[in-house]
């Protein structure tokens, strides 16, 4: 008779990690093992192998029990999807199982990264005086830079630092007090950003949540006016979702998108950062796309190709937009 705590352990197949008869065969009646697993394992009356939680998977996988000829011979059962991995438990491929195991889907994730991407942007900008013009002779798209290093552990939660920076220099702009001749205009962006994260997981999907201080300065100079720079700093929310569709034993294809807002207040300075106003800066970010990983020595290769739209807004201005494609490369060991 198996006692009842036991059962409710065979019972909650998200807390436990069970083990497959792959043959016939009978245990014996004290349920001891010839193979040292996990303490207090124990063969259940249906034929299942039950280890605690926290139990890792045995070294050999053709363990036996103690029985009567012929042996049983007992197989992990890998993948299980949507289950919760039992706690201690992690991959022993770090993500790269031929047949994906419970825990694959987070250890792909674990570990310290490092990504670069290239930003191709081109601004928009309109108000009751001047806009920005895009022809061949005027406003063009221009690079911009993102560096993000991070780190995430095995149960999810981690850190993300990220600076970007964009600088349109030869900008067209149209003033309504003179419809027939371009004037030059610039913009700058910058932005630093430090999240405490959490990855979730519904079935082979994982949301990313992020939350922490975020700075960023927005610098404008159109025509005539002079430059005005917004220097601000505040809190800043993210959330990014993973949705893998293909995957082999060394590589995946995942569908990204993320959303990212902010609220900062600051200060509003001219050239020669001579205040001359309190002021607020709003961003808000958005894009999807897609991202490959390939292992590559220790770690993975990181590609990601994504559409990205910003939207940057202060008290004392129209709002700003930009939208292009960012080209990432990077790694994760």
């Amino acid at each position: 008779m198996i006692p009842a705590a036991t059962r409710r352990l065979a019972a909650a197949p998200c807390a436990v990690l069970s083990l497959l008869f792959a043959t016939g065969g009978t245990a014996p009646a004290d349920g001891s093992l010839a193979y040292p697993l996990e303490s207090e394992t124990v063969v259940a009356e249906d034929g299942m192998l039950i280890l605690p939680p926290g139990a890792m998977q045995p070294s050999d996988p053709n363990a036996y029990l103690m029985a009567d000829p012929p042996p049983v011979v007992v197989e992990q059962q890998l993948f299980a999807n949507g289950l919760v991995v039992p706690a201690g438990y992690q991959c022993p491929t770090e993500g790269h199982c031929q047949t994906p195991c419970v825990a694959c889907r987070q250890a792909q994730y674990v570990g310290w990264s490092l990504n670069v991407d290239l930003l191709v942007f081109e601004p928009y900008y309109a108000d009751a005086s001047s806009t920005l013009v895009h022809d061949d002779d005027a406003t063009e798209g221009t690079l911009g830079l993102r560096l993000t290093f991070g780190h995430e552990n095995s149960s999810g939660g981690g850190m993300e630092f990220r600076f970007s920076g964009t600088d349109f220099d030869e900008l067209g702009i149209l003033d309504s007090g003179a419809p027939n001749t371009l004037q030059p205009g610039e913009i700058q962006t910058f932005q630093f950003d430090f999240d405490l994260t959490q990855r979730i997981w519904i079935g082979d999907s994982s949301i990313v949540f992020g939350v922490g201080p975020r700075a960023a300065s927005l610098m404008h100079r159109f025509g005539a006016d002079p430059e005005v720079r917004a220097n601000a700093g505040g809190l800043g929310l993210s959330a990014t979702l993973y949705r893998p569709f293909w995957r082999s034993e060394k590589c995946q294809f995942a569908a990204i998108g993320f959303g990212r807002g902010s609220l900062m207040g600051g200060e509003i300075v001219n050239a020669d950062d001579q205040l001359l106003a309190d002021g607020t800066l709003s961003v808000l970010e958005a894009g999807f796309g897609l991202e490959m990983r390939r292992q590559w020595g220790r770690g993975d290769f990181v590609g990601r190709l994504l559409f990205e739209s910003q939207w940057w807004e202060s008290n004392l201005m129209q709002p700003i937009y930009f939208d292009g494609l960012s080209f990432r490369l990077g790694y994760q060991w």
